[in-house]
């Protein structure tokens, strides 16, 4: 992996988030840092399934917002 310098990405560290799902259970997810070895920045490797995981509590969340605003207009 590259940074926007051109500098190569290597394996900083990882950060431990904890997820919640709508019923209440709780996950722990793992998020690799990688930091480039020429200018130091740092970004963070989300995996798949939690950016997917994310984007469909996203749309369900415009969805319900969508709803709400429908039905206060009639």
């Amino acid at each position: 992996m590259k940074c926007e310098c051109g500098g190569d990405m290597k394996h900083h560290d990882k950060a431990v988030r904890i997820v919640r799902e709508k019923g209440g259970a709780k996950h722990r997810i793992y998020i690799e840092r990688v930091k480039c070895e020429k200018c130091g920045k740092i970004r963070r490797i989300f995996p798949e399934n939690i950016l997917l995981t994310l984007f469909f509590m996203s749309m369900n969340t415009i969805f319900t917002y969508f709803r709400i605003c429908e039905n206060s207009y009639k």
